[in-house]
């Protein structure tokens, strides 16, 4: 596995609180990742979106990403994968996974990767935005 390395520094020390934070969500389901940016764009939210977790990997290495959310399965690189490899790049990571069905993973294995919350699908979005203001909060 290729890993990409960043300049951008740690989100955390850079942000500033008149600065929307921006999320990167990461679906193979294009219906999903069509819905989550105008929700969490009417949140005040930058959304950036990938496909599948190597694209993830990418848009986090080239852009100041506050929140990571990675649906857990998705082809090319899972969620768990695809965590691990943004952690090599920025171990501090705010990342929440979301699934409709974690398939080999359980949710303790998920919170052991250091994600901060494992959301199920469906899910409601007012109990999405408060997980992503407390994932970037620490």
């Amino acid at each position: 596995m290729t890993v990409f390395s960043t300049p951008h520094e740690s989100s955390s020390s850079t942000a500033d609180a008149n600065t929307p934070l921006t999320i990167l969500v990461a679906d193979d389901e294009a219906a999903l990742r069509d819905m989550l940016v105008v929700a969490l764009g009417s949140f005040g939210f930058t959304v950036k979106l990938a496909p599948d977790g190597a694209a993830a990997l990418k848009l986090y290495c080239e852009c100041k990403i506050d929140v990571v959310l990675l649906d857990v399965q998705m082809p090319v690189m899972d969620g768990a994968e695809t965590l691990r490899a943004i952690k090599q790049v920025n171990p501090e990571v705010a990342c929440l996974f979301m699934s409709g069905g974690t398939g080999q993973y359980d949710s303790e294995t998920l919170l052991g990767l250091g994600a901060r919350a494992v959301v199920p699908k469906p899910f409601e979005l007012s109990r999405l935005r408060e997980l992503i203001l407390r994932a970037r909060s620490g």
